[in-house]
């Protein structure tokens, strides 16, 4: 019986040390730094990165530059993103000033003649202002 209590009370000690570690160690702390910064000042950041202003605008993007993307496929295409799951996943400016950003994607696969399918990279001009896609391309092969 004793052996038996020593086991208990062991491990006890060992959920109560794992759960004080997950604790201590497992949350997720905002720098001061950052915690401190005005909201202004992060939009105001967002505004100048292609990335940010592409994470808040990609859901209007993959819907705006699914048609333009999917007229470039001469047989067919068929999406290979889970479903919800990001189309674009890289962004660039195609024009800072005016405000409009590259798309870049490769969750799709083109239909050839022959009905094989291939990868594709797709890229997609698309205007957050207006909410409109500008220009689509596409390029055989995955991005590297």
């Amino acid at each position: 019986m004793a052996v038996r209590a020593r086991w208990v009370v062991g491990g006890l000690l060992a959920a109560v040390a794992l759960a004080w570690a997950w604790w201590e160690f497992g949350r997720d702390r905002a720098p001061a730094e950052v915690a401190d910064r005005p909201a202004a000042v992060t939009a105001a950041t967002c505004e100048t990165d292609a990335a940010c202003v592409g994470r808040q605008h990609v859901a209007a993007a993959a819907a705006a530059c699914r048609a333009g993307i999917e007229d470039l496929a001469g047989f067919g295409v068929r999406w290979s993103d889970a479903a919800g799951g990001p189309r674009f996943t890289r962004f660039a400016w195609r024009d800072r000033a005016g405000g409009a950003i590259v798309f870049v994607g490769d969750a799709a696969q083109f239909r050839s003649a022959g009905g094989d399918f291939s990868p594709v990279t797709y890229e997609c001009d698309f205007d957050p202002a207006a909410g409109r896609a500008l220009d689509a391309r596409v390029r055989a092969g995955r991005m590297p």
